[in-house]
């Protein structure tokens, strides 16, 4: 789940991405390896969860569909994974360990990856599960997960998607973000390293919305993949060291003749195109506001009124920006953007 993008102030929507799903604290030194002797103004970083077990989490909690085990087996074994997580986020010196050694990768990443004064974003984590609080209107806690090869073969998990499971997965994701924005960060005392909430810019898209859908494997509404979304490449996979151990491990548990590929498996719970695309609007608000980009566009942040024409001899338009917005006018009166810190476009047509 860890990514590290680059990208250069003369050319600020190009991008190199040297991610590697399924990386822990451990790995970015590799990342930071193949950036090679080059220095950027701008990386993003998104590290940690594996580090905290959310990529087995999946395996041990979500899709349980090993044979030769009881619901109430399979359930234990979820309750010795989460509780592994909630020990370590408790134990203080355990935790201190790792957040010692997140400090110390965005550093390193600060001092060999970036020019003098650019500009790190870390972000966090989104919760996976919407927060249901209307038991009668929850429409996961008797559902059950499954893997799927065509209409002929499909084998269910061994436990539903219970209530208590996902509200204690949603708490200890919320708890990571917490450490990375509470701790890590003002320990580093550097104002250009700065942590991008992403959980809220998932609200509404979630699994477990109350929608007749509610795991949307295909669905764009739902943002994260499942085990049975119909990925955009087939391509062959070569996992890293750490991922392909967790895949190893996972696909050894299913007894079945069939069994997910590699891919399929390490892409469940990642984001799909519209989790992206949100995050990603959110980072480039952030960009903007760190360094007005080397372009000749007018950058008008709000609350403010910003008036264009469109074309020679024609009227002005009026538009409102919104707080934590900004719009980027290019001179040459082509369609205005606009970025909020929450990944939305909002600007109001005043007059026209």
């Amino acid at each position: 789940m860890a990514h590290v993008r680059h990208s250069h102030a003369q050319e600020y929507r190009k991008t190199i991405t040297y991610s590697c799903s399924g990386d822990k604290l451990n790995d970015i030194v590799g990342q930071i390896e193949r950036v090679g002797d080059k220095k950027y103004e701008v990386a993003t970083i998104s590290i940690g969860g594996n580090d905290f077990f959310f990529g087995t989490v999946a395996k041990d909690c979500i899709y349980k569909i090993e044979r030769g085990i009881s619901e109430e087996e399979a359930q234990e074994n979820c309750d010795v994974h989460l509780d592994n997580v909630d020990e370590l986020l408790r134990r203080q010196v355990k935790v201190d360990e790792i957040w010692t050694r997140y400090a110390d990768t965005l550093r390193n990443i600060y001092s060999k990856v970036l020019n003098n004064n650019g500009l790190l974003i870390v972000t966090g984590y989104p919760r996976f599960f919407s927060d249901i609080t209307n038991v009668d209107n929850d429409p996961c806690e008797n559902l059950r997960t499954h893997w799927s090869l065509g209409r002929w073969f499909s084998i269910n998990s061994k436990i539903p998607l219970r209530r208590d499971n996902r509200n204690r997965i949603n708490d200890q994701v919320k708890q990571v973000n917490d450490r990375i924005r509470e701790d890590v960060l003002p320990s580093l005392n550097n104002p250009n390293i700065i942590f991008v909430d992403i959980d809220p810019l998932y609200e509404d898209h979630r699994f477990c919305e109350p929608v007749p859908d509610p795991l949307g494997a295909n669905n764009p509404a739902v943002w994260f993949t499942e085990l049975n979304t119909n990925l955009a490449t087939n391509e062959e996979f070569n996992p890293g060291p750490s991922l392909s151990e967790q895949i190893k491990t996972w696909r050894d548990a299913i007894s079945q003749p069939f069994k997910p590929s590699p891919l399929q498996m390490a892409a469940t719970f990642h984001p799909k195109k519209g989790g992206n695309r949100k995050v990603a609007e959110a980072v480039i608000y952030h960009m903007l506001k760190w360094a007005t980009p080397q372009t000749n566009d007018v950058v008008t942040w709000g609350p403010a009124e910003h008036e264009m024409g469109f074309s020679p001899g024609g009227g002005l338009t009026r538009f409102q920006i919104e707080q934590n917005c900004v719009m980027i006018n290019p001179r040459d009166n082509t369609a205005p953007t606009v970025f909020c810190d929450d990944g939305a476009h909002r600007a109001k047509i005043v007059t026209s």
